[in-house]
């Protein structure tokens, strides 16, 4: 039976609904001025009615089923996408305009019209030379001319510096947006946990999605219900990476490079970056969003080593020996020359036909002059002494000269040719011999007969300190490198190698080490020999970081039964039949220690690895670059880095060469595999 109050209760529910209605009119009115506002609608619904036997069901009026958004997801999803594209045009319209205001032409007094005022006096010299007041007319004019291009260089690198800045502004508006929207996503799933709208918030939400498309090329994803009826999270990508998902934020970061002694910014994913090259589509996100005018020139391999073709790249070439350019009064190097790093490496056999690589290093002395100093498969000539506190202190052996010449140099490449001490242990001799022809004011190098004079020899000039080598008749095999003066000259090698393109970011980690019964391996522990070490067993992955790369190995003995990590830069340690995480971080640190003690790898040596938790065992390690450089670990030999979770995952190509192949052919079958 109906209540007695049953019209009184419809009528004031009819009432709460139209004041709820009436209430909404006045939300829109009042927000007709609000960016972003999307306006509301009030939907109504019959309310269940209510059965009476012998009558059937009686009417018990209406009710508010939702406050609804008048608002369309397709065009929202067609706005942003056209967003994109108006924000990458409009920013390359203003970087057009900005660079007009610079160059200021058309003009009656720009550079167009200095240009014809200076080449019109040019030639009224040319018709009155002896005139004073033309040749004072046309000096003015140069200067003039002269003036406004160096304003005009002047103001693009003030430009170039407010483009930077504008980069690094926009990363930081862009971080603020994607905090503001996963913050918003906790607030909207809170609210409609309840049962509430969340229209208000949606809006904002959306809002800011309309402005961070015109910046970057973003994708999003709204959540959806999983089985259980439990709702999924609100997800942005760019280019495949989720940089908001649901309340968690992946920043961007704006990383500075240098490229032709000037600083850009690289913006990437934070812990995430993208693949620079491997990944076509990362450079139509770069290119769709405003800042992908000043990105689309990056492109970095592996660890930032460049491929470049046209004359830098050394080919081999079989001759009998090898001479350099003429020096003139027999000087190389003065304290006028380039203050830059100078390389020589020689790569030859020993009195046991083992191959060994002698590099020579010359830098300018702090306090004046050359320092020459010699390393031998890598490994640099230290000396070792104890200091009065009784600590051992190692010293990187160096010769000291005013002025290189032919005469010190070849003296020094001999004699460490002929002794070389490594800890105390002399080393063979180098199959190497250099002759200076203070005649001629020129170097010969060719195999030293005494040791294994059959032997080829090996060079590589990498500044081009000796010039041009030349090849010269002998009885003697030398092979040379040399400069090829076209890339579309043949370099007559012949052979493969590999790239891998990409990177893993500014830090990389490696997994988790638990206890694995299958490897007999303890928590902490990364390698057994008892089950891993076999005769010979090697592994050796590559540590890449900005131009830098060093090789860390890790080897079995299976008469000691030990592991021995060792480096390219010469340190090594020995271990049991087993090594841990925190053994191979403390090698790691040991090796960036010593790179900062013999200057080399200056990049590497700002690396920093991080082994936790803060309890033993040590179960997980990091390697970060302080100055935010990206860095590329890759297996050269084994799979230690794989095991290690740290690979670059990146694919790796084989490129075959062919004796025929030029430096353009080489280019074009690079660019054929990522194509």
């Amino acid at each position: 039976m109906s209540s007695t109050f049953g019209g009184l209760e419809m009528g004031k529910s009819a009432l709460n609904a139209f004041r709820l209605g009436m209430q909404t009119v006045g939300h829109n009115i009042s927000n007709m001025g609000t960016e972003g506002y999307s306006r509301q609608r009030v939907n109504y619904v019959t309310a269940t009615p209510m059965d009476l036997p012998g009558v059937g069901q009686v009417g018990q009026g209406m009710h508010v089923s939702d406050i609804e958004r008048i608002r369309d997801e397709f065009l929202d999803f067609q706005f942003r996408d056209t967003q994109t594209a108006l924000g990458y045009w409009e920013k390359v319209s203003q970087l057009y305009d900005s660079i007009q205001n610079y160059i200021s032409e058309p003009n009656s007094s720009g550079i167009r019209n200095a240009m014809n005022t200076f080449f019109t006096d040019l030639q009224t010299l040319q018709q009155s030379p002896e005139d004073t007041s033309t040749r004072r007319s046309l000096v003015e004019s140069a200067r003039s001319l002269g003036d406004m291009l160096s304003a005009l260089t002047d103001n693009f690198q003030t430009y170039n510096k407010s483009v930077n800045m504008e980069i690094q502004s926009s990363v930081a508006d862009i971080n603020r947006m994607l905090y503001d929207i996963a913050a918003l996503n906790k607030e909207i799933a809170q609210a409609e946990a309840l049962d509430q709208t969340a229209n208000d918030l949606r809006d904002s939400r959306d809002l800011i999605l309309d402005k961070l498309s015109k910046m970057i090329d973003i994708t999003y994803n709204e959540p959806l219900e999983s089985k259980d009826g439990v709702p999924g999270e609100f997800f942005v990508t760019l280019n495949g990476r989720a940089i908001v998902q649901g309340t968690h934020v992946r920043e961007l970061k704006a990383h500075a490079f240098m490229w032709d002694n000037q600083v850009y910014y690289d913006v990437q994913v934070a812990e995430n970056e993208f693949d620079i090259v491997s990944n076509p589509a990362v450079a139509d996100v770069l290119a769709t969003g405003p800042e992908g005018n000043y990105l689309l020139s990056v492109d970095r391999i592996a660890n930032g080593v460049e491929w470049t073709t046209g004359g830098g790249d050394a080919h081999c070439m079989e001759v009998r020996a090898a001479v350099t350019s003429s020096f003139k009064g027999g000087k190389i190097l003065t304290s006028d020359s380039k203050d830059i790093p100078y390389k020589l490496s020689f790569r030859v056999l020993d009195s046991d036909s083992k191959p060994s690589i002698l590099t020579i290093k010359i830098d300018k002395a702090s306090g004046g002059g050359w320092d020459l100093r010699a390393e031998l498969d890598g490994k640099p000539e230290i000396t070792t002494t104890i200091d009065s506190n009784g600590n051992t202190v190692t010293t990187v052996v160096k010769q000291n000269v005013t002025e290189l010449t032919i005469d010190n140099l070849a003296d020094f490449i001999n004699d460490k040719a002929s002794s070389f001490t490594i800890n105390g242990v002399a080393q063979d001799p180098v199959n190497l011999k250099v002759t200076a022809d203070t005649t001629n004011n020129t170097l010969t190098f060719v195999p030293n007969d005494s040791i294994n004079g059959n032997s080829p020899v090996e060079i590589t000039d990498y500044s081009g300190m000796l010039g041009n080598l030349t090849e010269i008749k002998s009885e003697i095999g030398v092979q040379m490198r040399s400069r090829v003066n076209s890339i579309d000259e043949a370099l007559n090698i012949s052979g493969s190698f590999r790239i891998q393109v990409g990177t893993q970011g500014t830090r990389v980690t490696s997994k988790i080490f638990t206890d694995n019964p299958s490897e007999n391996l303890d928590k902490g522990f990364v390698l057994n020999g008892l089950n891993a070490g076999t005769i010979g067993e090697k592994h050796t992955f590559r540590i890449g970081v900005a131009g830098d790369q060093v090789d860390i190995t890790a080897s079995w003995n299976d008469s000691t039964k030990a592991w021995t990590l060792s480096s390219d830069l010469g340190n090594s340690t020995t271990y049991n039949e087993t090594v841990d995480v925190n053994e191979i971080a403390t090698f790691i640190t040991d090796t960036i220690t010593r790179s900062k003690t013999t200057g080399d790898n200056p990049e590497f040596s700002k690396l920093r690895v991080v082994a936790g938790p803060s309890t033993n065992p040590k179960t997980q390690f990091y390697i970060e670059s302080s100055d935010n450089h990206l860095i590329s670990i890759s297996d050269v030999e084994g799979a230690l880095a794989e095991h290690l979770g740290m690979v670059n995952d990146n694919p790796v190509i084989t490129i075959d060469v062919e004796s025929s192949d030029s430096l353009a052919t080489i280019r074009n079958k690079i660019n054929e595999k990522y194509q």
